[in-house]
């Protein structure tokens, strides 16, 4: 399959995108004013523990404490007991492990998502283009790589390449590298290592220990492959860099990098910039006429697919089978595009055919091999639902690019002249019903105002008559069309006898 990464650099934004096929599959982002954290390592301090959830909360630095839990933690050492059953028990405990004010090494593994602190780890890792280096002696191989021979060949590398104390884990780009390559990704991994541990001596918590590096360096060197066969960049120095840095490693891949320069800016001359206006659109044309709908919520993301405009041939079993396998494709491109994750609920097109649903829950799958992203799916329930998880990691886009409705506060719906006049009603009634008010003042939007006055002027008339004696009413227009603010209500009866 023909792959392209591009990368367009702005001083404020910086963006990746990757075309399979031409076709634009993957979107990242990273601006400015908020960089990607997931890899950071910071030298953290407990200010809380919570043995019913057994996790901690562990201030970094940042607007929220991040949120270890203890299947976060790597082994560690708990307090001594004369009996052994005790202190196993012990290390079962997120109270025994860490005490409050305890100053800990910790790595980000999920960035902030809306009212959540950062997911942390103490399992701290370094990654670099072949080989992660862990502390912990032990060596595996990425699991995308399925051939056996290779993974041994692997195996056997990283067990003589590991630093005495520290383990690695040989990553998808290892595949078919050398082990003087190999080598030279764990030597300078281990010196990264030694770096950070001399940089946090000396500082208390909270401390950023390790920046992870920028979102294109990174991409490139987890990406960039033999089965990527174009990267193209429109900054001049970062091209230098990344060309530098795969000169430096005796890469084969230089060849494969272009500077691009044209007068069209880079995403639109290669028809990036056409695809991402639609990017957020809640529907999603399918090939043949039929479409997507999704529903991207805070607890979870629903796709429903339709035939829509589809009508097929005479066998409608047919029709709907050729709806759902273009459906499985398609969703397995919008998760990695909007990069959403949690519990995603795919409501397919029902079939009544067995062999037609094993066919599809097979080629969604093929379809999510392509996701770096960690994904788990279930069998079709007996609702015709299709439940899957993926790995989420940092916001997906939609949060990045826009903000809760401040007219609908994120519902997507407002109310209606009617209900908005009714309930403006009820709510004077009540007020003067309660405060006896001689004299009342209110704020109604131009929207709202200007519906009372025409369309329902003859009921309007009748309640400033019936509410109170006088009731003044002002424009407000930068209110909600539907809005309306009290600002007083006078009495002139006392309540006292």
């Amino acid at each position: 399959m023909y792959s392209e990464i591009m990368i367009n650099l702005d001083p404020l934004e910086t963006r990746i995108a990757i075309l399979e096929q031409q076709r634009l599959v993957q979107l990242w982002v990273e601006r400015a004013d908020y960089g990607r954290m997931v890899g950071d390592v910071y030298k953290g301090k407990v200010e809380g523990i919570l043995p019913g959830m057994q996790a901690a909360f562990v201030d970094i630095g940042l607007e929220r404490a991040g949120f270890l839990h203890i299947s976060d933690m790597k082994e560690a050492q708990c307090r001594e007991e004369d009996d052994p059953a005790i202190q196993r028990s012990t290390c079962n405990r997120i109270e025994h492990l860490l005490k409050e004010g305890q100053e800990i090494q910790v790595q980000v593994t999920k960035e902030p998502l809306r009212r959540k602190g950062a997911r942390l780890t103490t399992a701290v890792s370094l990654p670099g283009k072949f080989c992660v280096l862990v502390p912990d002696g032990s060596v595996g191989v990425s699991r995308r790589i399925v051939d056996e021979d290779e993974r041994e060949r692997l195996k056997e590398i990283g067990a003589r390449i590991a630093p005495e104390g520290f383990g690695v884990i040989l990553r998808t780009m290892a595949e078919g590298a050398s082990s003087a390559d190999l080598l030279e990704d764990v030597r300078q991994l281990h010196v990264q290592w030694g770096e950070m541990v001399r940089r946090q001596a000396g500082h208390s918590a909270p401390f950023l220990v390790r920046k992870e590096r920028g979102l294109a360096i990174s991409v490139v060197r987890d990406l960039f492959g033999r089965n990527i066969d174009r990267l193209v960049v429109d900054e001049i120095d970062l091209y230098k860099q990344i060309v530098g840095q795969l000169d430096g490693s005796g890469s084969s891949l230089v060849d494969r990098v272009e500077f691009y320069d044209g007068v069209v800016p880079l995403f639109e001359y290669f028809g990036i910039e056409e695809e991402l206006d639609h990017l957020f659109d809640r529907m999603v044309r399918l090939p043949h006429g039929g479409s997507l709908m999704i529903e991207q919520t805070e607890a979870l993301v629903v796709i429903d697919v339709n035939t829509g405009s589809f009508s097929g041939g005479h066998d409608q079993e047919e029709t709907v089978f050729v709806t759902n396998m273009e459906a499985a494709e398609e969703v397995a491109r919008q998760l990695r595009l909007r990069d959403l994750g949690g519990i995603i609920v795919i409501d397919f097109i029902d079939m009544e055919s067995a062999e037609h649903r094993e066919a599809l829950m097979e080629r969604l799958k093929e379809a999510l091999k392509r996701d770096r992203a960690r994904t788990r799916v279930l069998p079709v329930s007996e609702f015709g639902l299709v439940e899957m998880t993926r790995e989420r990691a940092r916001p997906s886009l939609l949060e990045m690019y826009f903000e809760p409705c401040a007219l609908c506060a994120g519902t997507g719906q407002i109310m209606s002249f009617l209900s908005a006049a009714m309930y403006l009603e009820r709510q004077l009634k009540a007020l003067c019903a309660k405060s006896r008010a001689d004299t009342v003042t209110i704020e109604i939007a131009g929207d709202l105002k200007e519906y009372l006055e025409t369309s329902w002027i003859e009921r309007w008339s009748g309640i400033e008559r019936q509410v109170c004696p006088t009731l003044i009413v002002r424009d407000r227009w930068d209110l909600p069309k539907y809005g309306f603010k009290v600002i007083d209500g006078y009495s002139l009866f006392s309540d006292q006898p």
